[in-house]
């Protein structure tokens, strides 16, 4: 079985979805979807911290991780540009 310290954990986010533009930080009952997402997240008996990063490219985006002391993995604007998700590889996510 893998060892909770090799693996780290990485969620994505961006803001030009298509069909919901900004939809990770629109208000959501006085929050915002990355806002939950983190809090869940940190609030885990499971993820160490310091293995939690999210991958972003957007201010607004990495300024809530901010807010959080979060790990910020900086992707590129070629990674979040509006071609769908599956056209990318994790070569051009994480290059």
């Amino acid at each position: 079985m893998k060892d909770i310290k090799d693996i780290v954990f990485i969620v994505n986010a961006r803001l030009n979805s298509s069909r919901l533009p900004n939809k990770m930080i629109k208000d959501f009952n006085g929050t915002n979807l990355l806002s939950i997402a983190i809090e869940k997240i940190l609030k885990s008996k499971i993820i160490p911290k310091e293995q939690f990063y999210l991958s972003l490219y957007d201010k607004e985006l990495i300024d809530i991780a901010k807010k959080y002391n979060c790990n910020v993995f900086h992707r590129s604007s070629n990674s979040v540009s509006s071609a769908s998700e599956t056209e990318k590889s994790l070569q051009i996510l994480f290059e």
